[in-house]
């Protein structure tokens, strides 16, 4: 498998642009040899000690240009991943040394109903194009422990029909047993002395 991180890639949004976007990143994809696609896309929250998650106009990608992308992956018969990633770029501006492992929400059940607000946005497209996999945490080490948190937000994608894999994503130096879910992945970043070829 091969993850794509997708950002917000056509300013005004132009359908033939990411179209043409997608099919050459995923046909690179497939030329590779992969059969799966862990697609990353950003997401955002209000600093440090947030109040609110929200997809940022000008970095999130929109919901049809995720559309046009995941379709993309189904034509090429790929198993999908989506995997929104909480940004931390305003995280540590705000803080020195803070990071989406970090976030210490002002009020913890108001933040995981925004949160929740917004990963529920993407579940249309997730049930159109049979998404294999839906990601629903990565690297967020100073939430893990909020186990009804997590359990509720579960619950919701599912009430609004989502019936894929819901996974969490742990970070390398992490131990996933505080969390939730059935399936964790590994966020790892080895040294790899290869060239590109």
């Amino acid at each position: 498998g091969i993850q794509l991180y997708w950002h917000h890639n056509s300013k005004p949004f132009d359908a033939d642009v990411v179209a043409e976007q997608a099919a050459a990143s995923l046909d690179y994809i497939v030329d590779l040899g992969a059969n799966s696609v862990g697609i990353t896309f950003p997401i955002y929250v209000d600093g440090a000690t947030p109040t609110k998650t929200y997809a940022d106009p000008i970095e999130t990608p929109s919901i049809e240009e995720m559309d046009l992308l995941l379709q993309a992956a189904r034509e090429r018969n790929l198993r999908i991943t989506l995997r929104p990633l909480i940004d931390e770029a305003n995280i540590a501006a705000e803080k020195n040394g803070a990071w989406r492992g970090t976030l210490h929400p002002e009020n913890t059940k108001k933040w995981f109903d925004s949160y929740g607000d917004l990963l529920i946005d993407y579940v249309p497209l997730l049930k159109k194009y049979q998404v294999d996999e839906y990601v629903l945490g990565v690297e967020m080490f100073s939430l893990q422990s909020e186990k009804s948190e997590w359990k509720s937000l579960r619950q919701r994608i599912t009430d609004a029909g989502y019936q894929g894999d819901m996974s969490y994503a742990v970070n390398w130096d992490q131990s996933p047993a505080k969390v939730p879910f059935d399936t964790i992945g590994l966020d790892m970043y080895p040294a790899v002395d290869l060239p590109d070829s």
